[in-house]
């Protein structure tokens, strides 16, 4: 299938990506790649970095797949979790407030485990922290079977279960992300995420309203620890190494 491919130029500040909002103060150019930096206990969006890219082409896109590589250092503390980059749609989505937009993205849990981390918007309204509201009912049970509910915040895909995708420490970890969005009013959406050599795939989720209307629009470059409680900060400063960016739209997905 033809395909669209971008990379992110070796700094946030480049203006090719289009990023906008947020803070660049913890972030710096290292030799290996773009560093990002958490306080002692730090944590929320505050404690790190959220910018929002808006690149054209790859993007819109009904068909993204987002890849990264991260390095984790010996000594990473990874406490309860932190969020990592992912995809959005319309203007994006955080916290509690799902509103119209969404997002694609990852965090890490404990121990370097990682989760899918999404925020839908659907035709029948959006996530209210209980397995039983209209949006939940409209995703397939194959969707279901692996997502943790929350309190509302975004839902967590892939948490539990046998053969979890890991970050390693001390070492250099490959991220690749795919969102392939659903039909019209259809759960035919695509999530699948591969971590080093640890793949996880589900057929069956309902991202949008119309793809038609609300496409994949952008890159979430987001990163901090959190969690919205101190539970979740580190005890000592700590930081992150993100290089290698690219993004691939199949062509033929973007529009009908």
């Amino acid at each position: 299938m033809p395909s669209e491919r971008v990379d992110l130029p070796d700094t946030l500040k480049d203006t090719a990506w289009g990023f906008k909002g947020g803070d660049l103060g913890r972030v710096s150019r290292v030799r290996d790649g773009i560093q990002v930096t958490f306080p002692r206990g730090g944590y929320a969006s505050k404690n790190g970095v959220n910018l929002k890219g808006f690149p054209s082409p790859p993007f819109p896109s009904k068909d993204i797949t987002l890849k990264y590589r991260v390095y984790v250092p010996d000594d990473f503390d990874f406490v309860k979790g932190g969020k990592l980059p992912g995809v959005i749609w319309a203007d994006g989505a955080g916290g509690r407030d799902w509103g119209k937009g969404g997002s694609a993205r990852l965090m890490w849990r404990r121990g370097g485990v990682v989760v899918g981390y999404l925020y839908l918007s659907t035709t029948v309204g959006s996530y209210n922290g209980t397995p039983n509201n209209p949006m939940m009912k409209a995703q397939s049970n194959e969707f279901q079977d692996v997502v943790h509910h929350t309190n509302g915040a975004g839902l967590d895909v892939w948490r539990h279960g046998k053969d979890p995708m890991v970050l390693k420490r001390g070492e250099w970890n490959s991220i690749k992300i795919r969102v392939k969005l659903n039909s019209k009013n259809k759960s035919d959406g695509v999530l699948s995420i591969r971590v080093n050599n640890k793949k996880k795939r589900i057929k069956g989720v309902m991202y949008v309203r119309d793809p038609d209307e609300i496409p994949l629009s952008g890159v979430q470059f987001a990163t901090w620890y959190g969690g919205g409680s101190s539970t979740y900060a580190p005890k000592k400063d700590e930081h992150l190494v993100f290089k290698a960016f690219s993004l691939i739209s199949r062509v033929k997905k973007l529009f009908k």
